[in-house]
């Protein structure tokens, strides 16, 4: 695809000002953020706003620079779909998911664990508002758009797909450092998949299905393992 100004503008927000702020502000944040549940439901509605701000901005530059959707990822897959992929991508979620299980049981560990819910009114929004645009704007953003851009900037070759998906996500874990070391790692190993996912189907759909998939089963695992944790210490008590 051809590059422009904005594209370029783009790509330093994404990779070196948010970032920025993300590690230096974000996560000294996390661990003041409320057990109240309405306010967490207010942060569930502020973070979901600025996703779809950022996707919205995304697409309008392509919009308006003239270039097809496709190139995006907004068709149906491409390539044939090996059902090895399917084995591998559902071996690697159920991981992540079972990890999620362990990790998200303490505050010490996970300092986002303080976000998740642990309400079924607060269940319902996570997985109607924060997974459903977590899904598509992340992917729209770091595989749709950043991945693109990276691979049309980057040099030719045999290594120009796997740069891309490598440079893109290390921006995509650093945004997600608040999270802790552990989760940024898989996080950083889940958006991998991700991204080789998006270049071998050249669509956006199977990733933000299995986006939408990971962080709402992980919404309700989550949720299971709060619940479990205070019925065990009620019986301690």
């Amino acid at each position: 695809m051809s590059v422009t100004v904005v594209d370029h503008i783009l790509f330093i927000v994404l990779a070196l000002v948010l970032p920025f702020f993300a590690v230096l502000r974000v996560r000294p944040q996390v661990n003041l953020i409320p057990s109240e549940s309405r306010i967490k439901i207010r942060l569930y509605w502020l973070n979901s706003g600025v996703l779809w701000v950022g996707a919205i901005i995304v697409m309008a530059v392509w919009f308006f620079t003239g270039r097809s959707f496709d190139i995006m990822g907004w068709q149906l897959i491409q390539n044939e779909w090996f059902p090895e992929w399917v084995l591998v991508i559902w071996i690697f979620a159920l991981f992540y998911m079972f990890d999620t299980f362990l990790a998200w049981n303490s505050v010490e560990e996970n300092p986002a664990a303080a976000l998740l819910p642990t309400t079924w009114k607060e269940v319902l929004h996570f997985g109607s508002v924060v997974s459903l645009s977590a899904g598509i704007c992340e992917e729209v953003v770091f595989r749709g758009f950043l991945i693109t851009y990276l691979m049309a900037v980057l040099p030719e070759g045999n290594w120009n797909a796997a740069a891309a998906i490598g440079v893109s996500s290390l921006i995509f874990a650093v945004l997600h450092a608040y999270q802790g070391g552990w989760a940024t790692v898989k996080i950083a190993l889940l958006s991998v998949l991700f991204g080789f996912i998006f270049v071998l189907t050249e669509s956006l759909i199977p990733v933000i299905l299995l986006h939408f998939m990971v962080d709402l089963i992980g919404g309700f695992v989550a949720f299971y393992a709060s619940r479990r944790e205070a019925a065990i210490g009620v019986q301690d008590d």
